[in-house]
């Protein structure tokens, strides 16, 4: 990479004790200096930062699993429950382990466990499985919501400058949203439609 955009590697000044930043032998190569300093040290942060990320969420994980087996454990039920209760505002409790339990009978029907959330997702009817086609849908936009926010910080910088300091958290989402999907373009009936639904001390004229 260093040849292709013309750039000199070289290493920094090496002292007796350094405390701040890595210090190796002062024999090694440039090579070797920024494999030790930089490479190495970026690769263990990005692992121990992925193992974080997982292992919090690692029983949810287990909930989806327990979607793409014939049969239903004690354990795989357990789990399941921990993913209802982690989605719970947008399940029905009550009856989505009666339907995991249909659910694994029309997969052992079909003879065919799908290996993959988008495919279990076209052969589960929302009318007849609402709770595991939400679930299944959660499963296939985890990648996508998860990269989302990357974007969003990304340019963040523009649209919460110092002059712009103070503004709320829902103003912030709001100009976060338009500044990821800039492509997706609306109508002036549509913001004058949204903005009649809310609250207004002012009447709007048009």
């Amino acid at each position: 990479m260093s040849v292709i955009i013309d750039i000199d590697l070289s290493t920094k000044r090496i002292s007796k004790r350094q405390v701040n930043r890595a210090n190796p032998d002062p024999n090694l190569s440039v090579e070797e200096y920024h494999k030790v300093s930089v490479f190495i040290p970026y690769l263990d942060f990005f692992i121990q930062q992925l193992g974080e990320l997982f292992s919090i969420h690692s029983e949810i994980f287990k909930g989806f699993q327990s979607l793409f087996s014939y049969t239903l454990t004690s354990n795989e039920e357990v789990s399941f429950r921990k993913l209802l209760e982690f989605y719970s505002p947008s399940l029905d409790v009550n009856n989505s382990i009666a339907e995991l339990k249909l659910w694994k009978i029309k997969l052992e029907r079909i003879n065919n466990i799908p290996k993959t959330a988008i495919e279990a997702l076209h052969v589960c009817n929302s009318n007849i499985y609402p709770n595991v086609h939400f679930i299944l849908k959660i499963l296939c936009t985890l990648p996508v919501s998860t990269s989302t926010p990357e974007r969003m910080f990304s340019s963040l910088k523009r649209k919460k400058t110092y002059l712009r300091n103070s503004m709320s958290e829902k103003r912030l989402n709001g100009l976060a949203m338009l500044a990821i999907y800039n492509d997706i373009t609306f109508s002036n009936e549509e913001v004058i439609d949204e903005l009649a639904k809310k609250p207004r001390n002012l009447d709007i004229i048009l």
